[in-house]
């Protein structure tokens, strides 16, 4: 867990300083394989949460 932390900041760290070089213009940014499958992981678990909660919130709005 603590090493997907650490990954997870030393990405939103290039990200960052991306956006702050190119104020302006588009943003390029390289991403190696293993922080493309965080980046899947961490959408991943997020759909998946959101449709929980939305499920949930439907099902408690039916009853």
């Amino acid at each position: 867990m603590i090493a997907t932390l650490d990954r997870l900041l030393a990405l939103s760290r290039k990200l960052h300083t991306a956006k702050i070089q190119s104020e302006s213009e588009p943003i390029y940014v390289a991403l190696d394989l293993n922080e493309l499958q965080l980046l899947k992981r961490l959408a991943d678990d997020y759909l998946e949460e959101s449709e929980s909660v939305l499920y949930e919130s439907d099902h408690r709005a039916a009853a």
